[in-house]
């Protein structure tokens, strides 16, 4: 009986490890990203481009290194697809709830 309880634990350790590693592997591909979705490596005249910059694309400048988010219905719509399609990527969460603090509504709840 000992041993089957043991035996038990040990599993639901290494599930929670399991899960836990492959947490770490799934952010592991996005922490190398800044706010803009890419890595920041590319110098003029050359163009970065990820899945999540594309998708992120026309919603926002970049002034003095700093990206401004426009902060429009059709942004609040995209950053909503990028949370969606690439949930593990914190800052659309970030400039998502941004341009929800300065009143931006959500497509479809009373936005004109």
């Amino acid at each position: 009986m000992e041993t089957e309880s043991a035996l038990a634990k040990l599993a639901i350790e290494v599930d929670v490890q399991r899960k836990e590693l492959n947490a770490i592997r799934r952010y592991t591909q996005v922490s190398k990203l800044n706010f803009i979705g890419t890595t920041g490596t590319a110098v003029p005249p050359l163009k970065e481009e990820t899945g999540i910059s594309r998708m992120l694309e026309g919603t926002f400048s970049l002034e003095d290194n700093r990206a401004r988010f426009a902060c429009d219905p059709t942004t609040v719509g995209k950053l909503q697809q990028a949370i969606a399609q690439f949930p593990d990527f914190p800052f659309s969460y970030y400039a998502l709830a941004f341009c929800l603090n300065k009143g931006v509504r959500v497509l479809g709840r009373g936005m004109r």
